[in-house]
C-alpha cells in the first residue's frame, strides 16, 4: 500500500499484482542467497521495470523513499514508546544494560 502510494506520487500507477510479484521475487532473493538483502534491494528497480515498465530512476527513487519512510516510521514509534514508557524503563536500565 505504501509503496504504491509512493509510486503514485511519482506519477506511476502499477497494478497490485505487479508489485506483489516484485515483492515476492525480491523477498525470495533476500531469504535464499548469502547477502541476499543487498541483491534484493538492488534488484527492485530492475524488477519494477521488467514487471511494470517503470523507469530505473523512478524505481530507484521509489525504493529509496520507501526505505526512508520505514526508518522514519520506526523512529517515530521508538520516540512514542520512549515518551510513554520511559519512566517505567528507567529503574531497570543501568548504563545501557538491563539489570
Amino acid at each position: 500500500l505504501g509503496w504504491r502510494a509512493i509510486l503514485a506520487s511519482l506519477g506511476e500507477r502499477p497494478s497490485w499484482r505487479a508489485l506483489v510479484r516484485v515483492r515476492v521475487i525480491s523477498e525470495a532473493l533476500s531469504q535464499s542467497l548469502p547477502l541476499g538483502v543487498l541483491l534484493a534491494e538492488g534488484s527492485k528497480p530492475v524488477l519494477l521495470r521488467a514487471h511494470t515498465g517503470i523507469s530505473i530512476p523512478t524505481g530507484t527513487a521509489s525504493v529509496a523513499a520507501r526505505k526512508y519512510s520505514l526508518v522514519a516510521t520506526q523512529a517515530l514509534l521508538l520516540a512514542v514508546v520512549a515518551i510513554v514508557g520511559g519512566g517505567r524503563l528507567a529503574p531497570v536500565i543501568f548504563l545501557g544494560a538491563v539489570v
